[in-house]
């Protein structure tokens, strides 16, 4: 219709398509409040799409605290709350992962180290020539598996028996060896070697091969597979793969290297910055929530507007239960501390939550495990952590807490704002529809009435 509306008025000289597009936008007027509307609930909605983001953000800070799972559940321990670190006096030679709670000092001697079997075969002339010429068979075993390859009379060739170990189950791995100053006829040699470590895993070729030039013999044993043994504070231990668990709880140990008569001193203890670390992000997770509220809420005196959560009920309950967490005295509490105010944490005039991470440092020093109940609790008593984290589980309820029902309730008002907008504009389409068939009328009456002056006109003057 555009280029329709463009063309009126060439009769008329009446600009038809200004008028019919002003006329439209005064019938849109309405519309463009409705948008202003709409644009104020969406970004409330966005907001409190955020609100929920920094609540989840403490429920995960307390949670970590707190040693609970996903469902935000489970009770911490003494474990759990405070962390440790295992490390090694040689990691060449011993390497430690995992933590443990049995702080100390272990001495480990490595006498032998795990090592994985690996034969050679004597070899053949081509690698790519058939290896019978009648069907036969190749037997081979690790780790209590079997692998029988059928050797196919004149096709089967050294690089098809290698490629069938390779792609087999059998803990083994497969390559030929060129060997260009082996004796006439053996350049071509194939190594098989287990891909575990320990005795229990070494390679074999079974008795029951019936290929010629493959029986066991024909195979040397370029590296005996062997346990890994080490002494453990002075007792024995072997493991076929050089991993030994449960010395330690929680911690694995590996034998890499033999040590030579010199123990390697293992030493598990608290890691004290590991535990300020999950600390410090709880105080960060909650400061993040202050800040954002804080924002929202504002009100600017020189724009004389109010941020999109002013007056928003639901932000102020939030904020005021989160600091009454934090500020509250654990009731019961054993140890040196009640309150988190006792080991570091303050409450600044901005409203800011502030860590002392040398007094909270002093504090796990002088009593770690009164710390962790102040955090976490034990039996009935409820710490911060696990306080705070139930006090928001009903807020962050994705079916019926009052955030998810805020959340609905401002998606609802935009989209009934969008429907009011729609029928407007649908109005206004129609109304300039109108406005056009009339103008276009108007423009063919006054091209007709032209058109009669003119025949008139040019009559006269013939009878004049």
């Amino acid at each position: 219709m555009l280029g329709s509306i463009q063309s009126l008025g060439l009769v008329s000289g009446i600009d038809s398509a200004g008028l019919i597009d002003k006329l439209g936008s005064i019938e849109r007027r309405s519309a463009q409040v409705l948008k202003q509307q709409q644009q104020y609930y969406s970004a409330r909605l966005s907001a409190f799409g955020v609100l929920r983001s920094r609540l989840a953000d403490i429920q995960d800070a307390a949670a970590a605290i707190d040693g609970l799972d996903s469902s935000y559940t489970k009770a911490a321990t003494d474990e759990e709350f405070l962390d440790y670190s295992a490390t090694s006096s040689d990691d060449t030679k011993v390497a430690v992962t995992g933590s443990s709670a049995d702080t100390g000092v272990y001495e480990v001697e490595v006498t032998a180290v795990a090592q994985s079997n690996r034969l050679r075969h004597a070899g053949v002339a081509d690698a790519t020539a058939a290896l019978s010429t009648t069907d036969e068979i190749l037997v081979l075993e690790a780790g209590g598996q079997r692998l029988q390859i059928d050797i196919a009379a004149n096709v089967t060739t050294l690089q098809d028996v290698r490629d069938v170990i390779n792609n087999s189950a059998l803990d083994v791995k497969a390559k030929i060896v060129d060997d260009p100053n082996a004796a006439a006829g053996q350049r071509y040699q194939l190594q098989i070697e287990a891909t575990r470590k320990g005795v229990a895993n070494a390679v074999q070729v079974h008795a029951d091969t019936t290929l010629a030039g493959f029986a066991p013999t024909s195979f040397t044993e370029k590296r005996a597979a062997a346990d890994a043994a080490i002494l453990f504070d002075g007792d024995s231990y072997t493991s076929s793969d050089g991993q030994f668990t449960g010395l330690i709880d929680g911690v694995t140990i590996e034998a890499k290297q033999k040590t030579n008569g010199s123990p390697v001193e293992v030493e598990i203890a608290r890691d004290t910055n590991a535990t300020i670390g999950k600390v410090r992000e709880f105080v960060d997770a909650v400061n993040g929530l202050l800040s954002f509220v804080g924002d929202q809420m504002r009100y600017d005196p020189d724009k004389g507007t109010a941020g999109v959560l002013s007056g928003a009920a639901l932000a102020r309950s939030v904020v005021a239960r989160v600091r009454e967490a934090i500020a509250r005295p654990v009731s019961g509490a054993t140890g040196a501390y009640r309150a988190l105010a006792e080991i570091g944490f303050k409450t600044e005039r901005n409203g800011q939550i502030t860590l002392d991470e040398d007094a909270l440092r002093k504090a796990l020093d002088a009593d770690p495990d009164g710390v962790r109940r102040l955090f976490v609790g034990e039996g009935e008593i409820e710490g911060v952590a696990a306080r705070l984290s139930r006090s928001l589980e009903s807020t962050l309820d994705d079916t019926n807490g009052p955030l998810k029902i805020r959340e609905e309730a401002n998606q609802d008002r935009i989209d009934a704002l969008q429907e009011r907008i729609d029928r407007i504009n649908e109005q206004a389409d129609r109304y300039q529809e109108r406005l056009f068939r009339q103008f276009q009328a108007l423009e063919s009456t006054m091209a007709q009435l032209q058109q009669l002056q003119s025949f008139v006109a040019t009559n006269l003057n013939v009878v004049g």
